[in-house]
């Protein structure tokens, strides 16, 4: 997903390809390490998480296709797709997630 945008950004030339190159990866780095990442403190919860993960992975794919790469990102928008439902359908199956702790890690707790 991030060489999908470094790699489309960069394709758009000089100055503002080195921008878009860098910043786009950047941000969705902060963005998914503040509210995605499984220690975050404001974690997305559950139904939105996969949800919003799916619209950056797509938006990826879209990065890949305006960059020349329609197999690349078809590719990329199927495995998305697939492993969305799939996480939907053993979230039903199971129940959620949220109850497969780990032993002795009770969640994020503030550092001292």
């Amino acid at each position: 997903m991030l060489a999908a945008f470094c790699y489309s950004g960069f394709r758009l030339g000089s100055p503002a390809g080195f921008v878009v190159g860098i910043g786009v990866p950047v941000v969705v780095i902060v963005f998914w390490g503040l509210f995605m990442a499984p220690r975050a403190a404001r974690r997305i919860p559950w139904p939105a998480l996969p949800l919003i993960a799916l619209l950056i992975f797509l938006a990826s794919a879209a990065a890949l296709l305006a960059a020349g790469l329609p197999v690349l990102a078809l590719l990329l928008a199927l495995v998305s797709v697939g492993y969305t439902v799939l996480s939907f359908y053993l979230n039903r199956r199971s129940g959620p997630a949220d109850s497969l702790r780990v032993p002795g890690w009770n969640g994020p707790t503030a550092r001292r």
